[in-house]
């Protein structure tokens, strides 16, 4: 049996650029799945699409964790600036102390905004948008 929970502990993931989504980290996980994301700094990523910091595309009772940490001045010119997240059924995404600041998309239809977050559930009409 494969696992299907994944950790990433204090690691710096910063200055990358993507022309398409996440370009700091891109997970497309399958159903059932765990990801924590602990101590991290993701910081100064670029991303053509969505989450410039990280796209978290996650599948069916799958469940994130966002455990301490810094999400800072990350850029998209989708949604999701400093994270784009999207769960198809049943999401679970937990934050504790993580610190989620200075992230921005730019977006001809939207100006620029400062949208910390951008969270898609599939199955809802309207997706939430997070600012500080």
């Amino acid at each position: 049996r494969i696992s299907k929970t994944v950790t990433l502990k204090n690691n710096v993931i910063t200055e990358n650029s993507s022309m398409g989504n996440g370009a700091g980290l891109w997970v497309l996980g399958a159903a059932d799945c765990v990801l924590t994301l602990e101590g991290n700094t993701i910081a100064k990523n670029e991303a053509g699409q969505r989450g410039g910091g990280m796209k978290l595309n996650m599948d069916k009772n799958s469940q994130v964790n966002l455990i301490s940490g810094l999400i800072s001045e990350n850029r998209s010119s989708g949604f999701g600036g400093g994270i784009d997240y999207t769960n198809h059924e049943s999401p679970t995404l937990h934050l504790a102390n993580v610190l989620i600041t200075g992230n921005m998309f730019v977006n001809v239809f939207y100006n620029s905004l400062p949208f910390r977050m951008f969270v898609n559930i599939s199955g809802y009409k309207r997706a939430k948008r997070y600012q500080a």
